[in-house]
């Protein structure tokens, strides 16, 4: 089959598919160690504070963005701000979670949203940590969810983190919660954080 038949059927190819591949392409080439920062930690697994930043609109844009390694969440919200001094008026919050010993480490940011400014997103425009920051407290403390002041370090092998997150998918899950089972291949089986995205 030609690379022009294949891309003309690709509307045959099921969704899940396409998300998987999206998925692997990611967490194989678009890889780096996590941005040394402020941190609060949750008592909460990942999945729990997945849960608590899905209330309050934050959705998973994984699609658009790095895996940092020991990563076990990946969320954001978007915010539209009419007059921002950039001029740029769609931004995210952008917050991490990565595994910790007492819960989950989060940490956030204020940034361009990629698919309406993908340039300003790259090049860090407006890049606002402190803005990120105070945004997830507030949403904590709204929360009334207690948390510990921390930093997230630079070496991936100072992150803490378990070899199966807590958001990855798991075959006994399927019954449960009609996920998809775990398919490993050679490959996948080395992707260090195997937490697959739920579909």
């Amino acid at each position: 089959m030609s690379l022009r038949e294949r891309l003309e059927n690709l509307g045959d190819v099921p969704l899940k598919g396409l998300r998987y591949s999206m998925w692997w392409i990611r967490k194989t080439f678009f890889v780096k160690p996590p941005t040394p920062g402020p941190s609060v930690v949750v008592s909460r697994s990942a999945d729990g504070a997945t849960r608590l930043l899905g209330r309050n609109y934050f959705d998973p844009g994984w699609e658009l963005s790095y895996y940092f390694h020991g990563e076990v969440l990946n969320l954001r919200r978007v915010e539209y701000v009419e007059d921002h001094p950039t001029g740029i008026e769609w931004w995210q919050v952008h917050v991490r979670g990565y595994d910790h010993p007492d819960g989950v480490a989060l940490t956030a940011h204020f940034e361009p949203e990629p698919s309406e400014h993908p340039n300003a997103h790259v090049e860090q425009v407006g890049l606002d940590v402190p803005r990120g920051m105070t945004a997830l407290t507030d949403l904590l403390d709204r929360e009334e969810v207690s948390y510990e002041r921390d930093r997230i370090p630079r070496s991936a092998s100072s992150v803490p983190s378990s070899s199966t997150p807590a958001s990855a998918p798991q075959n006994s899950d399927r019954a449960v919660t009609g996920r998809c089972p775990r398919r490993r291949s050679p490959r996948t089986s080395r992707i260090a954080g195997d937490n697959r995205p739920r579909w």
